[in-house]
């Protein structure tokens, strides 16, 4: 079973491997953008939730990203 890669011409798999960190990117961010304040009730540094908030542990360890990741492709 061959790639896309050995079967395309390399600028078209160049772009093709630019496409896709660039996905992942994308969505490794948008779960960030999600845990943080719901962790800590930051984003980059400020406080975005409510004084009286109190932070949901979980999503500051490794099943909050499964977790924000299995919503995320739910939705």
């Amino acid at each position: 079973m061959r790639g896309f890669c050995h079967e395309k011409p390399a600028l078209a798999s160049f772009l093709d491997g630019l496409a896709m960190s660039l996905g992942y990117g994308a969505v490794l961010l948008i779960i960030a953008v999600i845990r943080e304040p719901l962790g800590f009730g930051t984003l980059l540094g400020y406080r975005v939730m409510p004084e009286g908030f109190t932070p949901w542990t979980i999503m500051i360890m490794a099943p909050g990203a499964f977790f924000t990741l299995g919503l995320f492709v739910w939705f």
